[in-house]
């Protein structure tokens, strides 16, 4: 069953992607009409807004952040670089790329942890990038794969639609801009305005770790078996991949259940509105901290 998505591609739709659903994304993080402003730093140059999503429980949130002293390429490699991802992201519990589509889309699985009492949730996704020459951009939504069911133990999420485009400062050496714009349902018991609350809350400190992160990981990557190997940049090192297949189509044409074995596996621990704030430090606490290789420790803020 497709899922509308009324923002490009739907859920649960598994195809290549056209400039218009590009362009979807595009119009979504520059065009602020309809959003409301939730956080501003104008010293660092972040913004985080919010809008209400007609059918939906779940606020789209857009963040925006300058990244001074990192290349738009960097950050590009460094969103892309699953690998590197488990070295800085703590919420990380799996990642697997399961096959590609073409040289510029694949279908990955993701799961990650989260404090109590909220339970872990992983997503399968469809994955497509696009340097065009003026922006580095990835998104995703979440599609169905025969092989990644629902799993015991994980709320089974999903991605209407994350993306991130990052672009060159123009008037800054080596600087760029980083706009990201996600509508992701974690599912499970949890009530919206937690989520609500939550999304907005712990973006700026998800860009601070992400700018650490850039930071290490040329050092990182030099360390590595092959530090060429950057398959978002090569089609050719993608198209050589003995470890992942290319897509079986009758693999993505199934219809998942919509709920798990149990309605145990869909339920979140009680959350008090009023211990919101500890929760969501606690939440915080979790964050990922950048560190490139054991024994580098994170930069100082």
């Amino acid at each position: 069953i497709l899922l509308l998505n009324r923002r490009g591609m739907e859920v649960g739709e598994v195809r290549t992607p056209e400039n218009k659903d590009f362009q979807v994304l595009y119009d979504l993080a520059d065009n602020d009409d309809g959003w409301t402003q939730a956080y501003v730093n104008n010293k660092k140059q972040i913004e985080v807004w919010s809008k209400s999503q007609p059918g939906s429980r779940i606020q789209m949130i857009k963040v925006r952040g300058l990244f001074p002293g990192i290349s738009a390429a960097l950050l590009y490699d460094v969103l892309h670089d699953s690998d590197y991802r488990t070295q800085w992201d703590s919420y990380v519990l799996e990642t697997k790329d399961i096959c590609f589509i073409d040289p510029m889309n694949d279908i990955c699985y993701y799961s990650m942890r989260l404090q109590p009492p909220l339970r872990n949730r992983d997503f399968v996704l469809q994955r497509s990038w696009l340097f065009d020459g003026e922006n580095y951009t990835i998104f995703n939504h979440s599609i169905n794969h025969a092989a990644y069911p629902p799993k015991k133990n994980l709320i089974r999420a999903v991605s209407y639609l994350t993306g991130f485009i990052v672009r060159p400062v123009k008037d800054q050496e080596a600087a760029c801009r980083l706009t990201y714009v996600a509508h992701s349902d974690p599912k499970g018991s949890l009530p919206p305005w937690f989520i609500n609350a939550v999304g907005k809350s712990m973006a700026p400190k998800q860009l601070k770790v992400l700018q650490k992160a850039c930071r290490k990981y040329d050092k990182w990557k030099a360390k590595q078996p092959n530090p060429a190997w950057k398959p978002w940049l090569d089609p050719e090192q993608l198209m050589m991949r003995t470890d992942v297949p290319r897509i079986n189509w009758q693999d993505v044409l199934v219809d998942m259940p919509s709920h798990h074995a149990s309605a145990e596996d869909l339920t979140d621990g009680v959350i008090d509105p009023d211990k919101l704030d500890s929760l969501i430090q606690s939440q915080e606490d979790s964050a990922p901290i950048a560190t490139a290789s054991a024994g580098d420790s994170p930069d100082e803020d």
